[in-house]
């Protein structure tokens, strides 16, 4: 599982810091029109998503269903131009400590995604 990986990333020695990462919760979309729309566009999917994601996300810190960021895997194309779709995840600079903006899209692309989750958290 992603999870495990991307926190054995955080947890190398050389970042001499303690990060967790730690899955909350799990939402498998079954059906398109139950989730956020997700299009080729990776700046509008992240924005949808990212309003999407503030209806599941408890305010309270103490909550078991309150999450610090929420990340979409999709099997999607993520593109940043038109015929530009080599991106693998998007998510806005300096937005993971704003509890309205901490998420990101990842195109789940395998076991590579677990290195692409962890740069974008980086954000």
């Amino acid at each position: 599982m992603e999870d495990t990986r991307v926190a054995s990333i955080y947890r190398h020695p050389s970042l001499r810091a303690a990060i967790n990462i730690i899955v909350t919760r799990l939402i498998v979309l079954k059906h398109e029109a139950a989730g956020p729309h997700i299009s080729d566009n990776a700046q509008d999917t992240l924005q949808q998503f990212c309003r999407w994601q503030e209806t599941y996300n408890d305010k309270n810190d103490d909550a078991p269903n309150h999450h610090d960021v929420a990340i979409l895997l999709t099997r999607h194309d993520i593109c940043r131009a038109p015929g530009k779709c080599d991106t693998l995840g998007l998510a806005e600079l300096g937005t993971m400590c704003d509890s309205l903006r901490s998420c990101a899209i990842i195109e789940d692309n395998g076991l590579s995604a677990a290195f692409t989750i962890t740069h974008e958290l980086g954000h």
